[in-house]
């Protein structure tokens, strides 16, 4: 919960049966999600917010900057725009929303733009400026599979959606694919 000790942890593999820690730098909440490029980890630290780390040295990693996105817990990349599914409350209750966030200077992400998408993002990927989106249908054990056009993410623009079964667990783009993965097995899928 809020205020709890979590670490981003650099892992020595090179003896599989003897993974070894070699670096750890504090997170200050729970990773919901993570996802690494060009040597910089972006953490989605659900009480706390986006974490950007140095990882180029895995024995000094390095926080390089945070921002304070309460409700962050789904990441993804795209050139200079990272992609999170967040929730948050407002007036109304909660929201459950897709932001867009420049990391073109990693140690100052600014927010760029948000699309409410009225579901939860269970999996989030990215490719050629389409997200991704697999959130759940309420009431249901199926799921909708959504795209979005992060291209020009002031604001993202929904593009289509599908709806199939089961909920996917993850999500991953393969050129005009998507391949989802879930509880009874992985699913091939052409949306666009």
């Amino acid at each position: 919960g809020p205020g709890d000790a979590s670490y981003l942890s650099a892992v020595d593999l090179s003896q599989p049966s003897r993974p070894r820690i070699v670096a750890e730098i504090q997170t200050h909440d729970a990773a919901m999600d993570i996802v690494v490029k060009d040597g910089l980890a972006y953490v989605a630290c659900i009480y706390s917010g986006l974490w950007v780390a140095d990882i180029s040295d895995p024995a000094r990693l390095r926080e390089v900057a945070h921002l304070p996105l309460p409700g962050i817990y789904r990441v993804a990349i795209e050139g200079q725009t990272l992609v999170a599914g967040m929730i948050y409350e407002s007036g109304r209750g909660m929201n459950l929303a897709l932001w867009a966030i420049d990391v073109s200077r990693p140690e100052a992400p600014a927010f760029l733009g948000s699309a409410d998408l009225g579901t939860s993002v269970m999996a989030l990927a990215v490719d050629d400026e389409t997200a991704f989106l697999g959130s759940n249908i309420e009431r249901s054990s199926g799921f909708q599979l959504t795209l979005v056009d992060v291209s020009d993410p002031v604001p993202p623009a929904e593009l289509s959606s599908v709806e199939g079964t089961p909920l996917p667990e993850a999500v991953a783009a393969l050129g005009s694919q998507v391949l989802l993965a879930g509880p009874t097995g992985i699913q091939l899928l052409d949306p666009r």
